[in-house]
């Protein structure tokens, strides 16, 4: 389950639609106990529609966004396939406090324009224009 106060986070808001997909399949994928040991492979991405470097791409913007942590890489040979393995940041993972990271993304800054900035020179002489 996603929280509302992770949802409206900006860390979330500025997510792209592959890395939202992304976010929401680990959270599918996780049952409540394996937090920190959720798997994913970069090949899955298959599965939500997109390919493995755009699936690569989301997992790191969501790790940059401090919405999920890797807590093991993945790693293939001729004897062994681990998938790497993917934490939810506002849950606990292994006994440990939840990291949070998410909050240390700053809300972007909105700009203005000149149209609907009450304090630009623009507004303040068209004001004047209806005042005449």
């Amino acid at each position: 389950m996603l929280p509302l106060h992770v949802y409206d986070s900006a860390a979330c808001q500025q997510l792209n639609p592959a890395a939202r997909a992304v976010l929401l399949e680990l959270i599918r994928r996780h049952n409540g106990v394996n937090n920190g040991h959720i798997a994913f492979p970069v090949r899955d991405g298959k599965r939500l529609g997109i390919g493995q470097s755009i699936t690569s791409r989301a997992i790191g913007r969501l790790v940059d966004a401090g919405l999920i942590t890797r807590e093991a890489r993945s790693g293939f040979n001729l004897k062994t396939r681990k998938a790497a393995e993917y934490g939810l940041a506002w849950l606990q993972i292994d006994g440990r406090s939840p990291t949070l990271g998410y909050r240390d993304i700053p809300k972007p800054e909105v700009k203005h324009s000149p149209a609907t900035d009450a304090d630009s020179p623009a507004t303040e002489a068209s004001m004047q224009r209806e005042a005449a």
